[in-house]
């Protein structure tokens, strides 16, 4: 019998060509190397940009964040059940509009309370590093009052 090296070629081919394209699902925004160089990006967002702070400005950092997440638990709180009662309403078989629009109003409201202490979050931070933030930091998103800084100080 004779081998039919056709068909293996057009497997080997088929399975490179996945495994090729398969590489390009599985990469990670960012993480090639850059004209800064991949070790120093790794660096600033690891230490939070803090590598030219002395031990006195990186506490302050530190009590600055904790109080800011602490003034704010209870409003990301409140946004969290808000929209799980929305969630529960909009979930019915016939939602009440004006109770879902009475919620969502809520939400937002909590949310422009949470927005206007992170400003003034913002600021504090900026006085004492006035480099936190920036895009070499790595700040990709304006969201963030719900999870740990990005760009290294908020």
């Amino acid at each position: 019998m004779k081998p039919n090296y056709l068909n293996k070629l057009v497997i080997v081919l088929t399975v490179v060509t996945i495994l090729g394209f398969g590489t390009n699902a599985f990469a990670q925004r960012g993480a090639g190397y850059s004209s800064q160089g991949h070790g120093q990006k790794k660096i600033c967002r690891d230490n939070f940009c803090m590598n030219n702070l002395n031990e006195e400005q990186i506490k302050a950092i530190h009590e600055q964040r904790k109080t800011f997440f602490d003034a704010t638990e209870d409003l990301r709180q409140g946004v969290y059940e808000k929209e799980a009662e929305l969630m529960s309403i909009l979930a019915r078989k016939e939602p009440d509009a004006e109770k879902a629009k009475a919620i969502q109003k809520e939400i937002s409201d909590f949310e422009s309370q949470i927005h206007q202490k992170r400003l003034d979050h913002i600021i504090k931070m900026k006085k004492i590093n006035p480099y936190c933030g920036r895009k070499a930091c790595g700040l990709r998103h304006k969201r963030s009052f719900g999870s740990h800084c990005r760009g290294g100080c908020w």
